[in-house]
């Protein structure tokens, strides 16, 4: 699984030897609350290589999706 962290964090959340707080560095990481990164959802397309296009990248609405979109924003 992707893990988003800030780059000063990076050394702890790869130190072997770190049994704990590991939430905590995941919680610093601010790219979760500003405007870094952006979301949508995508086509099914993606699911399979052979569809190489910039389809892949377009956002789609999905209206069975969009309340789990909107719950994700709230974050």
């Amino acid at each position: 699984m992707a893990v988003l962290l800030a780059p000063e964090s990076y050394d702890q959340w790869l130190d072997p030897q770190r049994k704990q707080g590991q939430l905590e560095l995941l919680n610093q990481s601010a790219y979760h609350k500003n405007e870094e990164l952006e979301f949508f959802p995508i086509s099914k397309l993606v699911n399979n290589a052979r569809n190489d296009s910039a389809e892949c990248l377009e956002p789609t609405v999905h209206p069975e999706r969009e309340a789990d979109t909107e719950l994700l924003l709230d974050l």
